[in-house]
């Protein structure tokens, strides 16, 4: 009797040692299954965090790249109204000396015309 209740209580034993390496084993798991769920939530949200600066990145260059045209073509700009201030001023300038020329011009026929004005009266006068 004593021989099976000391096999009993080796049984027991033996049971309870596997209860408990089956519920560790089960711990194992649990706790792996629950490292990669955060392993992926974490990998999840770095990647969120990736995109979100990536497109920060690219919003960043196409304002770099919108400031650059900016200033090019403002430089452009700049340049083309300079090139028409100096042909309105070479403009200008060609004006000034036609207008300079028909007023000479004038200016001798005028005084031609009173120099024979002048000549008809002198010859009156005579």
């Amino acid at each position: 009797r004593q021989e099976k209740e000391k096999k009993s209580h080796e049984y027991n034993k033996t049971l309870e040692h596997m209860e408990e390496q089956i519920q560790s084993q089960d711990l194992v798991e649990t706790l792996q299954l629950e490292k990669k769920a955060m392993h992926d939530a974490h990998y999840k949200e770095l990647k969120k965090m990736q995109d979100a600066f990536d497109q920060l990145t690219h919003g960043k260059n196409l304002i770099d790249a919108l400031e650059q045209e900016r200033v090019t073509m403002s430089d452009a700009h700049v340049k083309e109204i300079e090139e028409i201030r100096q042909k309105l001023e070479q403009q200008n300038q060609y004006k000034e000396l036609k207008l300079t020329k028909e007023k000479e011009m004038i200016c001798s026929l005028h005084y031609g015309e009173h120099g024979k004005m002048r000549k008809e009266l002198e010859q009156l006068n005579q």
